[in-house]
């Protein structure tokens, strides 16, 4: 993971580890924690490394340990299909649930499945758009592109966003009696512009 600043409502983490610590030597669950205290909406794909030097028993071990102090407390963790763990490739096979993939970097076993894991999990995890945010994107991208013009910092007040999109003519925003825009709408459309 990276610094807080990214961790995001829609994200899609790929929390690493290393197989030859436990999980508590590898701070999973001081990452874990981070992600689930500031969104419980992302997914977290965990992937062991260094699975070359791990023996099976180990890799059950690890497995076991994920089931125990981190399934009950994070349901964000993808839990793997069969077809997710590389046919005999990796240690692991013989677990009823896969919670990680296990990976060996050095020669380069199991890192094709993490790609394509992320891939599927992109493709189910998609979020569908409101045109109407996508519209007062393009208003607060214009209104950025004039000030950055001018050499200003490209910050506006509550007031100023209110103002731009009752002067927009924009029809597809939810209005109150005024004419301006519905309070909630704009906070759940900024919201989710910010966090996307």
């Amino acid at each position: 993971l990276t610094h807080h600043f990214f961790i995001t409502r829609n994200g899609l983490f790929v929390l690493l580890f290393d197989l030859r610590l436990s999980l508590a030597e590898s701070r999973v669950e001081y990452w874990m924690e981070t992600i689930h205290s500031r969104t419980q909406d992302a997914l977290v794909l965990l992937v062991g490394t260094h699975a070359d030097v791990v023996t099976p028993a180990t890799v059950l071990r690890r497995n076991e340990e994920v089931a125990a102090n981190l399934l009950p407390n994070y349901p964000s963790i993808v839990i793997l299909k069969e077809t997710d763990r590389g046919g005999g490739e990796l240690p692991g096979e013989e677990c009823k649930s896969l919670y990680f993939l296990a990976t060996d970097c050095q020669a380069g076993k199991g890192t094709h499945l993490v790609g394509e894991a992320l891939f599927r999990l992109a493709q189910v995890h998609q979020r569908l758009v409101p045109l109407s945010y996508m519209s007062l994107q393009a208003l607060l991208d214009e209104k950025r592109g004039e000030l950055e013009a001018k050499d200003l910092p490209p910050v506006i007040g509550w007031e100023e966003v209110m103002r731009l999109i009752k002067t927009s003519g924009e029809r597809s925003w939810p209005t109150r009696g005024d004419g301006g825009p519905d309070v909630g709408w704009l906070r759940t459309a900024l919201r989710f512009l910010h966090d996307s």
